[in-house]
């Protein structure tokens, strides 16, 4: 589907634009409807701001009305009786055993109505003057006010401490048809231990006052369904009773006794927790309706403390967030149209751009079919595009020209590799030869000497490279002494490979001269550090085995230690080194001996054995060794070879050879006549 690059790139467009558009569409609609619904809420919020201002503007036009009936109680009672107390002190006054009886008389004559009137009680609380006369000389010590006490009790505490005191209670109709609340103001006269009392019945202006309360609650009722927001909301109030004071407009189901669906919680009783505790979450109910469950509604609810009514704000979720999808859908619409717009677009570009890039696809798959060993006949297919100029110079063009370029110099490069590659095929060929030279200058034939019972030998050596710098040697002196040697020569590859070649011919040559190891190596190396300007070195093993005897003699020059595997287990031989051969001349080298017992086995190495190394850069270590020895257990030289070099390839696990590994290992039957 997308085997060509127009088709892919016109396929990276559309993806892009399509993320765009689809980021874009994603941060309109959380952006747009976080702000749509922010301003829902914030109607609901202005909404029930509203109706809770009405109400509290209302309920404080009572209060005031409330008030100001109050104070003018007061202020009339006050009056009366300022006047009758002024009256007392006259008859007070007057020396005549019937003051007190002409006293009364005048205070019953001051005012006779049916809402205010004047009581008199004496010191032991027995009525003096009222109104009805069925009263007159009964006591009111019984008598409470509307917060419970004692009402003759309570204002004479009061009236010692201030003078006069107000009270509200309870009387009987004169009629005998209930009762009444009355306000009174309480004054004592002292001289004659009369407390005066001037009442009004307040009865009338709080049904007054109830009438007034009960029409704002109807014009709570005309005003509240009219109010508008969403499609369907609605503003309802509530007692803390549960008593639905102004109803919901157009709503089915009773609130009163409703239940959230959502919660299985009387719908009142939710809306009562919400008002009075976190409403910065709205709150979310459904009720049954007629019909089902009704639509999931969210409300916000406040409560006005003074009546205990608490104003519940709904609206149906869905219209809440209707207005948010349709702003997104009409933003959707515009993004996809300009998507479709924009891909039609770069579809044109595209092709236009692609039409050259088709051109280079067929030159480059032309390419290889062409014989690069011969320079090009006429003039490249891209000529015309590679030399375009002024504003047609595009990217596409410098393509043009580097393939151009490509094809001169791969045809240039195709000379010079092939005669890189008949050079190097001679110098493999000439490598090969060397290696095969180098390896027929060592003993390859094991065993190497089938009619020498007392003797078992085995050598391997495997290169890092073609040619390598590792050796070894054996050879009989004579019928009883076998010389043997192995040495390591620093540096790799041709160098190294020569300098080998010399050290074995020259060690071989001070075998056949002298008798002892350590002037064998002396010998060796004053010749190897003569005419030796790149200071090259070998780390060289010289030993000499006596047949009959199984003694050992040996000379290091800086040589890792032999193996030996005897009757006390295995382990290196206390080594006796001395400097390497070949880097100064007059070095004397020590001699050393071991004596082997029958069926002893030693083993030398170079470091290509101990120093091999693993994918995790890990050396074989010296240990390892001793450890591979030990558990091999081998009855023969070739089986301890064996048994090293399979234990060093596991190790390595497919890691680069990065020395050359030789190993050279003899074990000791015995003497002959002991073995015959």
């Amino acid at each position: 589907m997308f085997s060509s690059i127009g088709a892919k790139i016109f396929a990276l467009v559309a993806l892009v634009l399509a993320l765009v558009a689809g980021g874009v569409v994603v941060l309109i609609k959380q952006d747009v409807g976080r702000a749509m619904l922010a301003a829902e809420d914030r109607s609901m919020d202005n909404v029930l701001s509203l109706v809770e201002l009405t109400i509290a503007g209302r309920y404080s036009g009572l209060v005031r009305d409330k008030v100001a009936v109050t104070n003018a109680y007061k202020e009339r009672l006050g009056t009366l009786n300022d006047v009758i107390v002024a009256g007392l002190w006259q008859f007070a006054g007057m020396d005549s055993p019937d003051a007190k009886r002409v006293a009364m008389d005048w205070i019953a004559s001051l005012h006779r109505g049916k809402d205010a009137y004047v009581v008199v009680v004496d010191a032991q609380d027995r009525v003096l003057i009222h109104p009805d006369q069925s009263l007159i000389g009964q006591p009111l010590s019984d008598l409470r006010d509307i917060k419970g006490r004692r009402l003759l009790q309570a204002m004479r505490e009061e009236t010692s401490r201030f003078g006069q005191a107000f009270a509200t209670w309870r009387w009987p109709l004169p009629s005998g048809e209930g009762e009444t609340r009355r306000f009174g103001l309480f004054i004592p006269f002292d001289p004659w231990g009369w407390m005066v009392c001037t009442t009004v019945d307040v009865g009338v202006a709080e049904d007054a006052m109830e009438q007034r309360f009960q029409e704002i609650i109807e014009t709570l009722r005309d005003h509240m369904p009219r109010i508008r927001f969403a499609q369907t909301g609605f503003v309802f109030v509530f007692d803390g009773s549960g008593h639905v004071v102004v109803p919901p407009r157009n709503q089915t189901a009773d609130y009163a006794t409703a239940i959230n669906l959502k919660t299985g919680n009387p719908l009142l009783q939710d809306l009562q927790s919400h008002a009075r505790g976190n409403r910065h979450q709205r709150l979310l109910f459904s009720v049954q309706e007629a019909d089902g469950p009704g639509p999931l509604m969210q409300a916000d609810v406040s409560w006005f403390k003074a009546l205990d009514w608490h104003i519940a704000v709904c609206a149906p979720l869905e219209e809440i967030h209707a207005p948010s999808r349709d702003i997104i859908r009409h933003i959707s619409l515009v993004v996809l149209g300009i998507f479709v717009v924009s891909v039609l677009l770069s579809q044109v570009v595209i092709r236009r751009v692609a039409r050259p890039l088709r051109q280079l696809a067929g030159y480059a798959a032309t390419l290889p079919q062409q014989d690069l060993t011969v320079p090009r006949e006429g003039e490249s297919p891209l000529a015309a595009l590679a030399t375009r100029t002024g504003a047609s110079r595009d990217e596409v063009a410098h393509l043009a020209a580097a393939f151009v370029s490509m094809e001169g110099s791969l045809r240039q490069r195709v000379q010079e590799l092939m005669q890189l590659t008949a050079s190097k095929e001679r110098i493999e060929s000439e490598l090969g030869i060397a290696r095969e030279i180098q390896l027929g200058l060592l003993p390859k034939i094991f065993p190497p000497f089938p009619d020498r019972k007392e003797l078992d030998l085995n050598a391997v050596l495997v290169s890092a490279r073609e040619v390598g710098g590792d050796l070894y040697d054996f050879a009989l002196l004579d019928e009883r002494r076998l010389f043997f040697s192995i040495g390591d020569v620093s540096g790799k590859g041709v160098p190294a490979a020569l300098f080998m070649a010399i050290a074995k011919t020259l060690v071989k040559g001070a075998a056949e001269s002298r008798n002892d190891p350590g002037k064998m190596m002396a010998q060796v190396n004053t010749q190897l550090s003569q005419d030796n300007p790149n200071c090259m070195f070998v780390t060289l093993v010289i030993g000499i085995l006596d047949l009959q005897t199984g003694d050992i003699r040996l000379a290091n020059a800086g040589h890792n230690p032999p193996a030996i595997m005897d009757s006390q287990g295995v382990r290196y031989l206390p080594w006796q080194g001395s400097p390497v051969a070949g880097f100064m001349e007059d070095v004397v080298y020590n001699s050393f001996s071991v004596t082997l017992a029958p069926g002893d086995m030693l083993l030398l190495y170079t470091d290509g054995v101990t120093e091999a190394m693993n994918p995790a850069m890990q050396l074989y270590g010296e240990q390892r060794l001793l450890d591979t020895l030990r558990q091999a257990a081998p009855e023969t030289a070739k089986a301890a070879t064996d048994a090293v070099l399979q234990s060093v390839t596991i190790f390595a696990d497919g890691a680069e050879q990065s020395d050359d590994i030789t190993m050279l290992c003899l074990r000791w039957k015995g003497s002959a006549t002991d073995i015959s």
